[in-house]
């Protein structure tokens, strides 16, 4: 954070422009999110909902109010409708995952729920504990998989990288854990499960910093998105230090 308010500021106002355009009321009154808009947010591209988009979502829109509510004693733009409309959509949402970018996003954001946590923001935000459930109960299922034993050529280097990010989401979480023993009481026994799979992020970046592995199709035709995810994946510091 940079401390100036102006960017906090212009985050709040381009969280909220597009939140009427991507959440509407289904024919049934049932409010729902699209995954994707045009640029103009005329209308969605793909119409329907992805599984994590709202709890990101309510994790981004709480952590910028935070931010606001540090930097400014009113914040010209709240976002507590918005947050209202997120925290809805998460009711009754099965976080549960065996896509390793799915997972990956689930340790993202059980970090950034830690932090909040911290600072005194629980409600209406989920629970550290089925996050960590639901995200080890996927990575599980997901590293018995053979996609991790498959050529380069059969697997999406995004997707696996996402994952490490969030392994090392998790190292960061365990930190949190051990100074603050009794703020999460009900995270210990969850991170010292998911100590063994830490080694999976020098396996994995690894395998895409190899260069033969570089010259699959798989890569190239993803390129600027698997090098933004290695570069996050070997440096996850200038993405997690938020």
């Amino acid at each position: 954070m940079t401390g100036d308010p102006v960017y906090s500021r212009w985050a709040l106002e381009l969280a909220q422009s597009p939140h009427a355009g991507f959440v509407h009321a289904s024919s049934s009154g049932t409010l729902r999110m699209y995954w994707k808009m045009r640029i103009d947010l005329s209308s969605p591209l793909v119409p329907s909902m992805g599984q994590h988009d709202p709890l990101d979502g309510l994790i981004t829109y709480s952590r910028l109010q935070a931010t606001a509510s540090q930097l400014f004693s009113q914040p010209g733009t709240s976002l507590k409708s918005e947050i209202a409309h997120m925290a809805s959509l998460c009711q009754k949402v099965p976080w549960e995952t065996s896509d390793p970018l799915g997972i990956g996003g689930l340790m993202c954001d059980a970090l950034t729920t830690a932090e909040l946590h911290l600072q005194g923001i629980a409600d209406p935000l989920p629970s550290l504990h089925v996050l960590l459930k639901d995200g080890l109960s996927g990575m599980d299922a997901c590293i018995k998989s053979p996609s991790f034993t498959s050529p380069p050529e059969f697997r999406l280097a995004f997707r696996e990288l996402g994952m490490t990010i969030g392994l090392h989401a998790l190292q960061k979480l365990a930190v949190l854990v051990k100074d603050h023993p009794e703020a999460f009481k009900e995270a210990v026994g969850k991170m010292q499960v998911f100590e063994e799979y830490y080694g999976w992020c020098d396996i994995i970046e690894g395998f895409w910093l190899t260069p033969e592995n570089q010259q699959v199709r798989n890569w190239t035709d993803h390129r600027d998105i698997n090098q933004v995810m290695l570069a996050a994946s070997l440096l996850p510091d200038g993405y997690l230090n938020l």
